[in-house]
């Protein structure tokens, strides 16, 4: 089958801390909500093994831009429908196959915005390796230890409600993490550490970004 569907619907925890009006104290902010949540066509009959396709879809504005509190380049939804396109390539880097590579890049860019704001386009790459020759509890789970270089350019922000002077970026990321593939379920985690990041203006930046991601195949 040369077509695919992926759904991604993630769960944000955000802590948001700023001076108040007044520059007297530090206001704390948190918040957990559904974001933004994406819809993407696969297309992988680009190569006979299938290991080179196409990814496109997009982005919809499901996400909160509304909790009071914070500012509309740190809430959880950006408010906007944008389009997504981009590509893959994946390889095997040992005869046996058990050390693999892979390479994508996704380009995100809004067409239609809400309340003023509209994020700037955003193109993100990565590379990386993984080791799937490790299998426990009697070869049904396998645990795949999975390294990658993450790199990322966002466009400033643009509208009313938007702070562009202290807007867009430049960055990149290392990132262990691990798979985990049970069945047609698959749990994967890492942290991204930043190596190289080049803020506009003043921008709050995370020391490191941990995620979680459950994904089931049909």
């Amino acid at each position: 089958m040369n077509w695919g569907v992926i759904v991604e619907a993630p769960v944000w925890n955000r802590d948001f801390r700023t001076e108040n009006d007044a520059g007297t104290a530090v206001d704390t902010f948190s918040h957990t909500a559904i974001g933004d949540v994406r819809l993407m066509g696969v297309y992988t009959g680009l190569s006979k093994d299938m290991s080179t396709g196409l990814v496109f879809g997009v982005k919809l504005p499901t996400g909160d831009w509304r909790y009071p509190g914070f500012d509309r380049d740190t809430e959880i939804g950006t408010g906007s429908t944008n389009l997504l396109l981009g590509g893959y390539h994946t390889g095997a880097l040992s005869r046996d196959g058990d050390w693999g590579y892979f390479v994508h890049a996704l380009w995100d860019v809004p067409v239609a915005s809400q309340g003023g704001y509209r994020p700037g386009q955003e193109i993100d790459a990565a590379a990386g390796v993984v080791y799937n020759g490790w299998f426990v509890n009697s070869g049904k789970i396998r645990v795949s230890p999975v390294l990658q270089v993450l790199a990322g350019a966002r466009a400033h922000d643009s509208g009313p409600a938007s702070n562009a002077p202290n807007s867009g970026y430049d960055r990149v990321l290392v990132s262990p993490g691990v798979e985990i593939a049970a069945g047609k379920w698959n749990l994967y985690g890492d942290v991204e550490l930043p190596i190289y990041q080049h803020v506009v203006g003043n921008q709050l930046t995370a020391p490191a970004l941990v995620k979680v991601v459950v994904s089931r195949a049909f």
